[in-house]
């Protein structure tokens, strides 16, 4: 029991780390101080976008998985306001191209 209580502590330790960690990266990036960085490790160069959301960066597969826990949050979101975004600028045509029906 002691164990799984260490785990459970070290586990939740490390989730507000990754939330630290992630919003100093969006403040840089928010106030000019790097163009785009991972949003896991904080680095600057070669970095992909998540592909759900297309907002957070990263630059592999480990910090993808490693803040999964902490993005998985936001990317939901970010996601939903993008497709609807597209979906009001294209007049409301849905994720085909159709356009709505007419009443």
């Amino acid at each position: 029991a002691r164990f799984l209580a260490q785990a459970a502590q070290q586990t939740e330790d490390e989730v507000i780390r990754l939330k630290a960690l992630a919003a100093l990266s969006a403040h840089a990036q928010d106030h000019g101080v790097v163009k785009a960085c991972c949003v896991g490790c904080g680095k600057t160069r070669k970095l992909k976008s998540c592909a759900m959301c297309l907002t957070a960066k990263f630059c592999g597969a480990e910090c993808i998985r490693r803040m999964w826990p902490v993005h998985k949050q936001s990317c939901e979101t970010f996601a939903a306001a993008r497709e609807k975004a597209a979906a009001t600028a294209d007049g409301g045509a849905d994720e085909h191209g159709a356009a709505p029906a007419a009443e």
